[in-house]
């Protein structure tokens, strides 16, 4: 089947040949049933009118503005064809007017209002898919507002530019939806008035519009609950209603609704689905699976049986379809697979991260930030779990109390944590703009069966994949933030505290060496007075033993034997003593003193053998006070008395 903007070129070329005017001889004045003619004229204006919505609306609807290559310039062709129909100038004044009203305002000024809408959608989508690191901060098209604003536009007109308005605007909430409470209450103006034909309700579309609405509004209900510590209410015609996805969720997207459950663990039994899928893909090769069935496999890898290898095998597969696609030049789809590849990568480095492998950590980190930077996508998961690693990390060594003991490596964990941080700040920031998603399907698998005559699939660029909320991780940043600011302030005082320790440690051994060394010297002094002590007291108990010197030659063997003795006495104090001088004599010297003292010894006992030995000899003999009393022979008596002999007499 033709593109719906084909169909509309081709519209717009059947009913406004080159000279389709003269048809209706509008310059004939003479034409009796002029108004009846012209009646003919509007309705096939009217046909062409509601022709041309219906293909713009279908367009909408199964995303020609992403299959289309340069889908921009051909809205422009079709705005040029617009331009260019001949538009006639009757001599009749009212017929002038209507021709004015029902050909130039609502027929092409209205249709340029809706393609100038549509145009500015895909101008959007376009910079959404370069996820560009500039800042929109606004988008706005004066020229539009003011067409749009236009008081000459009949009440159909204006239902018509109202539907393709409610079109694209639910297109885009479903290309960048978020779980702010302004799409609900936009989702959920919608759901009501597509019901309502004095608003939306009525059109060729709207049943179809009104499930593709719904259904994002089921997925928003989905992540909201699922965010939310309490219940999700809602007060409606004065009642109390509890958000739910049973009037939302059609036949057409329960498949995907079941996958959401079963992905997001939102049912108790999402182990054993996964498991079956698993089962059912499990002997088919990688390339010839859709990319919806490798996402299954991601998650049953990831998350029930953990397995770092096949998770890395199907991210290169992933890798492969990225550059594919680039090289096809299908922009909407290589922006796809650059989220997908990352989103693979990601979910394998958060399996890595649990395994605690701080080097294979940090090399598939390097792997994550390079392909981010070729891909352009800059999403802070890589950051938020490599720093959530990180910080337990610094915790448990100071927790093990290890954390001055490794002190560098805290140090270069701590300045690689800030790092990260930063990075981290800078991604949460593009995020908020470009990262709504953190997977998408490819064109060709975003669509769900309608089992309608009018459309047979419509597209929904978000498929089964709830909106990220960035709420959760900007409060993880924060508080990684105070914790590595913690880490490092605690570190530092820490240090603080280890260097007065360290100071008071040095002056503890200063004062334990002087302490030491005043004892060491009083010891050495005592020494010293214990050696001068021995030294006199030697000399003079020898002297009084050598009384048995009588010749200069004994006298020079006396003094060498004192001076060898003394000289022995003056070595001990040396060697007690501490320096280089006395070190090099006890290396040095000290076998050779002592060889020589003991020659000495000898050879002075030798060489007075027998001066010591007379002197010893006559040292044992015994000492006499008094001389003995010899005999004489006897006198004879005198008679007369006699004195005693005086001692001093011999």
């Amino acid at each position: 089947m033709p593109n719906p903007s084909d169909l509309i070129i081709q519209l717009i070329t059947e009913t406004f040949p080159e000279s389709w005017y003269k048809e209706y001889h509008f310059d004939d004045e003479a034409i009796d049933n002029i108004e009846t003619v012209y009646t003919t004229f509007v309705l096939k204006l009217e046909k062409s009118k509601e022709d041309f919505f219906d293909y713009i609306n279908r367009s909408i609807l199964i995303g020609e503005y992403i299959s289309v290559a340069d889908f921009k310039a051909v809205i422009n062709t079709i705005k040029d064809s617009l331009e260019n129909i001949p538009q006639p100038l009757p001599s009749i004044e009212a017929l002038q007017e209507k021709l004015q009203s029902d050909l130039n305002i609502n027929y092409i000024q209205c249709l340029k209002v809706a393609l100038n809408m549509y145009l500015d959608f895909t101008v959007w989508v376009s910079v959404k898919a370069r996820l560009s690191n500039v800042d929109y901060i606004s988008q706005s098209n004066e020229e539009l507002s003011d067409e749009q604003e236009n008081e000459d536009f009949n009440e159909v007109s204006i239902k018509q530019l109202l539907f393709v308005q409610a079109n694209l605007m639910i297109s885009r909430i479903d290309h960048y939806q978020t779980p702010d409470i302004v799409d609900y209450r936009e989702l959920f103006t919608y759901s009501r008035d597509l019901t309502k034909p004095k608003k939306l309700g009525g059109n060729r579309f709207s049943i179809l519009l009104k499930e593709k609405n719904d259904f994002l509004l089921c997925k928003w209900i989905l992540r909201k609950k699922d965010l939310n510590r309490f219940p999700v209410y809602q007060i409606k015609d004065s009642i109390e209603h509890e958000l739910g996805i049973h009037d939302l969720a059609n036949a057409s997207v329960k498949p995907w609704v079941d996958i959401i459950n079963s992905h997001y663990q939102f049912d108790i039994d999402w182990k054993q689905k996964s498991h079956n899928d698993f089962n059912q893909l499990k002997y088919t090769d990688l390339k010839a699976l859709s990319m919806l069935q490798l996402h299954r496999l991601i998650k049953y890898f990831k998350d029930v049986s953990k397995n770092q290898k096949r998770l890395n095998e199907i991210r290169l597969e992933v890798q492969r379809r990225y550059d594919t696609a680039k090289s096809e030049h299908h922009s909407y789809n290589a922006f796809v697979y650059s989220i997908v590849v990352n989103y693979a990568i990601n979910n394998e480095f958060s399996l890595l991260e649990e395994g605690k492998d701080y080097n294979s950590i940090m090399k598939l980190y390097n792997e994550v930030t390079d392909l981010q930077s070729s891909t352009g996508v800059k999403n802070f998961f890589p950051q938020n779990k490599l720093i959530g690693f990180l910080t337990k990390l610094l915790k448990k060594k100071f927790e093990e109390k290890t954390a001055l003991t490794d002190l560098k490596e805290v140090r270069d964990l701590i300045a690689t944590c800030k790092m990260i941080i930063e990075k981290y700040k800078a991604n949460v920031t593009w995020s908020e703009r470009n990262y709504t998603y953190v997977f998408y399907l490819p064109f060709e698998e975003c669509f769900i069966k309608t089992g309608s005559s009018e459309i047979e699939s419509i597209f929904i660029a978000s498929s089964f994949v709830l909106t990220l909320d960035k709420t959760k991780y900007i409060e993880d940043f924060d508080e990684f933030n105070k914790s590595i600011e913690s880490i490092s302030s605690s570190l530092t005082i820490m240090e603080n505290v280890e260097s007065e320790i360290v100071s008071l440690n040095e002056m503890k051994k200063e004062l334990t060496a002087v302490k030491k060394d005043i004892i060491a010297k009083e010891m050495k002094s005592m020494e010293t007075i214990a050696i001068f002590t021995t030294i006199v007291t030697f000399v003079l108990s020898s002297v009084a033993n050598f009384k048995f010197i009588a010749t200069a030659y004994q006298a020079a063997l006396f003094v060498l034997c004192l001076a060898t003795s003394l000289g022995f006495f003056v070595f001990l104090l040396i060697i007690i003593r501490q320096g280089e001088i006395a070190d090099k004599i006890r290396k040095y010297f000290w076998n050779l003193f002592l060889l020589a003292t003991l020659g000495a010894f000898f050879w002075i006992i030798l060489v007075f053998s027998n001066e010591i030995k007379s002197f010893l000899k006559k040292q044992t003999e015994p000492i006499r006070i008094f001389k003995p009393i010899q005999s004489k022979p006897s006198a004879p008596k005198p008679n007369g008395p006699q004195k005693l002999p005086s001692l001093n007499n011999s």
